[in-house]
């Protein structure tokens, strides 16, 4: 599995960078808004909502030596990864994620994404963990 961030310009292609340490991704929550309300008999009666955004979270480190099980054509230093997400928080706008699973694209959504990390641990990697939440361009009115 494969797992990219781009950072999308506005003419065209920004800042790309591939998750060295790629794990499981368990869940993507696809929530519904469905409303519930009790009626004036006391029934209890569900209003069928809009979709939700998607959701999905995952726990890793970027590393800061060769292990054997980091592909390093696409490794860059821990710290740029950290930058990269403190940055497009930080300015405000949304990134691309891409994620691959056996060469076929299973999720391709712009996002925003609550970024916790530590400092180095022993080893001098970077633990971390990404929330990440679909974001969907606001539609200009015709009115």
């Amino acid at each position: 599995m494969e797992i990219i961030f781009i950072a999308e310009s506005p003419i065209g292609l920004g800042e790309t960078i591939f998750i060295p340490v790629v794990p499981h991704i368990s869940f993507i929550d696809c929530e519904t808004k469905d409303e519930e309300f009790t009626n004036i008999k006391g029934q209890s009666l569900n209003i069928i909502g809009g979709k939700g955004l998607r959701t999905f979270s995952f726990t890793s480190f970027f590393p800061s030596k060769k292990y054997n099980f980091v592909n390093w054509a696409k490794f860059r230093p821990p710290i740029t990864y950290v930058k990269f997400f403190e940055k497009y928080r930080d300015l405000q706008v949304p990134v691309r994620v891409i994620v691959i699973d056996r060469y076929i694209v299973v999720l391709n959504m712009l996002c925003r994404y609550n970024f916790s990390y530590a400092l180095r641990d022993k080893a001098g990697d970077i633990p971390y963990t990404l929330e990440v939440k679909e974001y969907i361009k606001p539609r200009k009115s015709v009115f």
